[in-house]
């Protein structure tokens, strides 16, 4: 599974992200963390980086959607780039990760996905 831990601010309503652990020196407990998946790579016992991301997402969301609580699943959004790291920003969250759905998983920077930090990207 490919993922990303999010620190969290519980409110009434629901958790509010307050931005990624990323290793960069966070003070927050794991209490307070939710684990955001993007991407199933393996899946009872078998490989799924052949398989194209629409196909993997899809099995995610079979078996994360409506999930609450240490793991969810990750919001999947299409649209304009730049308007989805400004909403990215807006929400104070690291940034974005964007990826080819009709391409199978390598590892790596290849081009098939891009992580963008929305703090030092420019939205023109």
């Amino acid at each position: 599974m490919s993922s990303d831990s999010i620190a969290s601010r519980m409110t009434e309503n629901a958790s509010r992200p307050t931005g990624s652990f990323g290793g960069r020196g966070g003070k927050r407990v794991s209490t307070e963390s939710v684990l955001f998946a993007f991407d199933l790579l393996y899946f009872d016992g078998h490989d799924l980086t052949k398989t194209e991301l629409s196909v993997r997402r899809h099995l995610l969301t079979d078996l994360l959607d409506g999930a609450v609580g240490a793991v969810q699943l990750s919001e999947e959004v299409q649209g304009d780039g730049a308007a989805v790291l400004e909403n990215a920003r807006s929400l104070g969250l690291e940034g974005v990760i964007a990826k080819h759905r009709d391409r199978p998983y390598r590892s790596g920077r290849t081009g098939d996905w891009l992580k963008i930090n929305a703090c030092r990207a420019r939205v023109s």
